[in-house]
């Protein structure tokens, strides 16, 4: 039980009052029933005894206040038990989302935390009960003892009885523990991936090519594939528990009437009152129900405990860390894939806090003045699903100030090299320095505060124009953030356009969140994306093809206005189009994972090697 009580330690943690108020709705629940078992003893007696209408209109009173204020105490305890617990699911979600955004590229894009993520939204979402189930519990036991005690002041014999009536169900509720974990593990992955294909099927990006391409039918008969195998585990899931739960039934109603049986033997030989008759017959029942109700609990809460293990292992994974976190804990900077993945995530050390870190403070101070030297030594690197080295023994220096243009033929390891360079990834050998010091060294928050990239799979999110741009909430954006922004549109060309829309800059990007939104053009979306960088301010300018959408000539005007606005900077250029990198310091081909010439355009000209053999190739297609 030890991840169930792991979430409800954090629930406890941002939802004050949530253990106390479940303490107090399980003994009202566990209570109530002992006064429908106790003073209608009492009446019977009076009846039947002294008759005295005083003590039973007392009685009966006692009786519809104690109902009363259980009902209310119940109700309003359970009320607020709600709402706290609907709380506390939006906020594991969030939780799980922000997770999510930690956990290393290279991680969260494989099958194994795929599948585990679809699993913690089963987790996530046994919450909704959780409240109720605990209730059950703590309930069941408090009414449990308390009715053992009467039954056993009645009827010992009678307590022993009913205890083994109710053993055989504890191999039923087994049974439906296995069943229920089964039913989890088998469907995760095909709800998964029927997910997917749901939110495929309605994301406009993909309408084009879904209905030119009949991908429909492609898309329906792969669905279809997958809710049939959903279908045939819930199948065998609800057609196994539907008899184990029959059978429950079965055990209780057999329960009631030898108890019956029992205690009315007991009566005919006036061994027992009608009154202590009616007392131990409600006790019996309830004991039964109360036993039952505890096995029954128990299990749902070790099936949730079962739910919510991936959830505690989703948030336990590693994520991606500096390696002076490991330093400063004393341990041994990661330096395999498989190291990097056996421990669990180091706490965050604050910046300018741990001790030997001089030098990075100070290529820190130096990167945000502008000077940024790097150097890329030896570095190799594969993809954690593939088997040949994408980059391979890649050494590069990249100087401060320098406009340095990167080509290649399709799969040299350009992309990948940015993405390294970004910290998407980490390679297996070698290392990546700026201005002396190991990446991996510098906080990754002041680390992406460097960095202003621009890739060819941009996104735009369905928010505001401003909010796309600067990557602040509007109502939250200060002037400084949004004369950056105003000013990264203009220079982009996109203010005359942005200002004929109807909100300007505050209309939304698509009508997904907003029915007036506005969907851009290819050209514009991709401005739009390199307004953000532009608006960012890093001092590090990355271009990683964010312009192969547009003509060449409209290409070559953004790659001159982008390359006078990095001027002060140092900044990466990625392009197919040689006509473009032509402009910059330098250019750096890469073939086979690591660098074969470097020169100016004039120099790789001369040189007549791959560069020159590209180049010539597309003027031709020009002359």
């Amino acid at each position: 039980m030890k991840h169930l009580l792991t979430v409800i330690r954090m629930i406890c943690r941002f939802q004050r009052g949530y253990a106390w108020r479940l303490a107090a709705a399980s003994l009202v629940t566990g209570a109530a029933p002992l006064v429908n078992i106790i003073l209608p003893r009492r009446m019977i007696d009076e009846l039947l005894g002294g008759r005295d209408i005083r003590r039973l209109i007392l009685l009966a009173a006692l009786l519809a206040l104690g109902n009363l204020a259980a009902m209310l105490l119940d109700r309003m305890l359970t009320n607020r038990l709600t709402t706290m617990t609907t709380l506390a699911y939006a906020h594991m979600q969030q939780i799980v989302s922000e997770k999510a955004l930690r956990i290393p590229l290279a991680d969260s894009e494989s099958k194994r935390v795929l599948d585990l993520g679809e699993r913690v939204h089963f987790g996530i979402y046994s919450l909704h009960n959780l409240d109720a189930t605990v209730k059950k519990l703590g309930g069941s036991a408090v009414s449990l003892l308390s009715v053992i005690a009467i039954v056993l002041s009645g009827s010992p014999v009678l307590a022993l009885l009913i205890l083994a009536l109710n053993l055989p169900s504890l191999y039923c509720l087994k049974k439906l523990k296995h069943l229920d974990a089964d039913n989890v593990e088998r469907s995760a992955s095909e709800e998964r991936a029927f997910k997917y294909y749901a939110s495929l099927s309605i994301d406009y990006r993909y309408s084009k090519d879904l209905k030119l391409y009949d991908g429909l039918s492609l898309m329906m008969t792969r669905a279809e594939k997958n809710m049939q195998q959903i279908l045939r585990v819930n199948h065998q899931y609800f057609t196994k528990s539907g008899f184990w739960l029959g059978i429950i039934g079965s055990l209780v109603e057999i329960q009631s009437v030898v108890v019956f049986a029992f205690l009315g033997i007991r009566l005919l030989l006036s061994r027992l009152t009608v009154g202590a008759f009616t007392m131990l017959y409600g006790a019996s029942r309830q004991m039964g129900r109360a036993l039952n109700n505890l096995m029954d609990s128990a299990n749902e809460l070790m099936t949730s405990d079962m739910y919510l293990k991936p959830l505690v292992e989703y948030l336990n994974l590693p994520e991606q860390q500096d390696i002076r976190q490991d330093s400063a804990e004393g341990r041994t900077p990661p330096g395999t894939d498989h190291e990097r993945r056996s421990g669990a995530p180091a706490p965050a050390v604050p910046f300018f806090a741990a001790e030997g870190d001089d030098d990075v403070q100070k290529c820190v101070r130096e990167a945000f003045k502008g000077h940024l030297e790097w150097e890329v030594k030896d570095l190799s690197f594969r993809y954690p699903s593939g088997h040949v080295f994408v980059l391979d023994h890649c050494s590069l220096r990249i100087h401060s100030g320098e406009r340095v243009a990167l080509v290649g033929t399709n799969g040299a390891g350009k992309s990948t090299l940015v993405k390294l360079l970004c910290r998407y990834y980490e390679q297996q050998e070698g290392v990546i320095t700026l201005n002396g010091v190991d990446i991996r060294r510098i906080p990754l928050e002041l680390y992406g505060a460097l960095l202003s990239p621009t890739f060819q799979d941009y996104h735009l999110f369905p928010f505001q124009m401003i909010e796309n741009v600067a990557a602040v909430k509007a109502e939250n954006m200060s002037e400084d953030k949004r004369d950056k922004a105003i000013h990264a549109l203009d220079k982009l060309g996109l203010t005359a356009w942005v200002r004929s829309l109807k909100h300007g800059v505050h209309t939304h990007h698509s009508e997904t969140l907003a029915e007036d939104g506005v969907l851009p053009s290819g050209g514009e979306g991709q401005k739009m994306a390199l307004a953000r960088s532009l608006a960012h301010a890093g001092p590090f300018v990355i271009m990683d093809e964010p312009t192969a959408a547009l003509d060449p000539r409209s290409e070559e005007e953004i790659f001159r206005q982008m390359l006078a606005l990095s001027e002060q900077k140092t900044s990466l250029f990625i392009s197919h189009r040689l006509s473009s990198t032509r402009y910059a310091d330098r250019i750096l081909v890469i073939e086979n994972g690591h660098v074969i010439e470097e020169g100016s355009h004039a120099e790789l000209i001369a040189l007549s090697g791959l560069y020159a053999a590209m180049y010539r190739a597309q003027a031709s297609q020009y002359t």
